[in-house]
């Protein structure tokens, strides 16, 4: 790929930040707004369904993201390195990671 069309790492993850983990707190939000709203569950209650509601949200799009990043030529070793740093995802061989979803096209992610 030409380097002077390649994204940087610091690029993509400030966009798999805003995209991924943006989402997640918005699930999260909306979530926790609607169980209170209709005053189903307690704020604590309601956060911790949030995020079992937002995490799917979570292991759907970080690998579409991955992919998009490493399509615009992104390093795929310091897209990892600053992952892990950061907390944003676990080793590639962690539990979570090994989980795999087909996506409509019929790709595993």
């Amino acid at each position: 790929m030409n380097e002077a069309k390649s994204i940087s790492v610091a690029k993509a993850i400030l966009v798999g930040h805003l995209c991924v983990t943006g989402g997640v707190f918005i699930v999260l939000g909306i979530t926790t707004f609607v169980c209170r709203a209709f005053n189903l569950l307690s704020y604590p209650v309601a956060i911790v369904v949030g995020a079992i509601v937002a995490w799917p949200w979570w292991s759907l799009t970080v690998p579409k993201w991955r992919r998009w990043a490493l399509g615009r030529g992104a390093d795929a070793e310091g897209l990892q390195k600053i992952g892990l740093r950061t907390g944003w995802f676990g080793q590639k061989a962690a539990f979570l990671k090994r989980q795999k979803f087909r996506l409509g096209s019929g790709d595993l992610i």
